[in-house]
């Protein structure tokens, strides 16, 4: 996110890659995760912002867009997004993000959805046509993360889920039966 509460340049690369997934029949519903990045009620969550900006910018239609807005880091994005997944009847999730986070998202996420029988995949955005001391500077907090999490994933609860009688099943954007098989 950018300190004016927009997305930064990785934010937009990861949400155009996950359009294309939608746009192509391999995700027929998009999952934006991210809870409250600013400060008392003029807070805007990082979900709201991806959102507005696949409808937006990408021609993702609302109703293909589900928000989590509860989660402050990888760990509570895995847990909240799982935890929706199983509400749903869900039995894979491909999780989209930059290419230095993708070994721990994917380790967090397949950790958690394991007891759960969701099947977790990969799907790294492009990465930045050059590399910048932020891409270096996210390159070691990155190395710095993994072994913090690989004490946390020790210690890590379950997913509780919540209850979802009411949700809707069936994606907005069904691919014609040929595709989706094609493409699973």
């Amino acid at each position: 996110m950018t300190p004016e509460g927009g997305a930064g340049p990785a934010l937009r690369r990861r949400l155009a890659a996950a359009a294309v997934l939608w746009q192509e029949g391999v995700a027929p519903w998009l999952v934006v995760s991210g809870g409250a990045t600013g400060p008392g009620d003029a807070a805007v969550t990082e979900a709201a912002v991806m959102a507005r900006r696949l409808v937006d910018r990408h021609g993702i239609p609302a109703a293909a867009v589900v928000l989590e807005e509860a989660s402050q880091d990888t760990l509570g994005n895995a847990r909240e997004t799982l935890a929706l997944a199983a509400e749903r009847g869900w039995r894979r999730l491909v999780v989209v993000t930059d290419e230095l986070h993708l070994p721990r998202a994917l380790w967090t996420f397949r950790r958690l959805a394991r007891p759960l029988g969701i099947a977790v995949e990969g799907h790294a955005a492009p990465p930045p046509r050059r590399l910048t001391p932020a891409w270096w500077s996210h390159a070691a907090r990155e190395a710095a993360a993994c072994l913090a999490y690989a004490y946390r994933l020790q210690r890590a609860a379950p997913v509780s889920l919540r209850g979802a009688a009411a949700l809707p099943q069936d994606p907005p954007n069904t691919p014609p039966a040929s595709d989706a098989k094609d493409r699973r």
